[in-house]
């Protein structure tokens, strides 16, 4: 009976070692999982299907964890066998999300990964592989079973700052957290001596000009072209963007690095950077008329997908830009 119990025992912890996610190598941020399932957005769904040619739920999860080095047993159930519970109310990127078929049950039958902001990437039947709201009250949102964090503390504690710059008030909730991630490691942006991004802070005029030409790699200057930054930490950069025509001062020679850049200012600096252009056959804004001075570049930024505007159709042109968004429209450019 006790030799029976034994082997019962060591069987279990058979079933237990083959459903265990295994991580290779390096820690795995929840953001790069999330980056790596966002490239596969539109693949067509196939019953089975675990390849880029076609996938089920599970067999996307699968795929997507397996590129990020993490491995995952098969199908969804197999999959909330496996990490550790989390709450609805403390969802991370990379978290593996669970619904079923039927609203109220918990029999599990679909599996995703939890992205941002309520939203979360799956392959469905319907439209393949795309990204929608667990809380979506016609279908997602009654069939929410659960969520499973299979990545370890400390690969969910780089996601919640930066990878590189660890920006303690950049969660990965955050809107722009990919963007801030990626300029971060590229070197193009930090933050301030406590470790903070200040995100909603607004980008100065100063700021904008180091970060494109850090982005650009442009050879710093000291040709000092304004005369009211001289002496400014930035002068160099600013005198760098001004080498190549990226920016202009305000007509009497002055670039007011300290001032507040606006949305229509980073317009005209983004098409000049990266040389955007625009037919300027339509608006695509109703808050910007073709006699705006930046309409042909505003529309640049639009036909070239760095900018989607505020909501409503709008792109508010005149309101100042804050670090995350000019660091969002930068990233697109890039």
């Amino acid at each position: 009976m006790l030799r029976k119990s034994f082997v019962l025992f060591l069987s279990s912890l058979m079933v237990l070692s083959v459903y265990a996610p295994s991580v290779k190598g390096a820690s795995v941020s929840g953001s790069k999982v999330v980056d790596i399932a966002k490239k596969y957005a539109g693949t067509p769904y196939d019953y089975g299907g675990t390849t880029t040619s076609g996938f089920d739920c599970s067999g996307f999860t699968q795929y997507v964890f397996e590129e990020a080095g993490v491995d995952l047993p098969r199908n969804s159930s197999q999959q909330n066998g496996v990490g550790e519970y989390v709450a609805k109310s403390d969802l991370q990127a990379g978290d593996l999300v669970f619904f079923s078929k039927t609203p109220g049950s918990d029999n599990i039958s679909h599996v995703g990964i939890y992205t941002s902001n309520d939203n979360y990437i799956s392959a469905t039947v319907s439209k393949g592989v795309n990204e929608v709201s667990i809380n979506d009250p016609y279908y997602w949102g009654p069939r929410y079973v659960g969520a499973k964090r299979v990545l370890d503390d400390k690969s969910q504690a780089s996601n919640n700052n930066s990878s590189v710059g660890e920006y303690h008030d950049v969660t990965s909730d955050h809107w722009a957290t990919h963007h801030i991630e990626r300029l971060s490691q590229e070197g193009i942006i930090n933050g301030d001596e406590n470790q903070n991004f200040n995100p909603e802070d607004d980008v100065t005029r100063a700021e904008a000009a180091k970060m494109v030409s850090e982005a650009l790699g442009l050879k710093t200057s000291s040709s000092n072209a304004f005369h009211d930054s001289s002496s400014h930490w930035a002068n160099e950069y600013i005198n760098a963007a001004a080498d190549e025509g990226i920016i202009v001062g305000d007509g009497n020679g002055a670039f007011r690095p300290n001032e507040s850049i606006q949305r229509d200012e980073i317009a005209a600096i983004l098409t000049r950077a990266f040389n955007l252009s625009s037919d300027g056959s339509k608006a695509t804004f109703n808050d910007v008329s073709k006699d705006h001075w930046a309409f042909e570049k505003i529309e640049a930024l639009s036909d070239n997908s760095i900018a989607t505007g505020t909501g409503n159709n709008k792109f508010e042109p005149r309101e100042n830009a804050t670090r995350a968004e000019f660091t969002a429209f930068l990233d697109r450019a890039l």
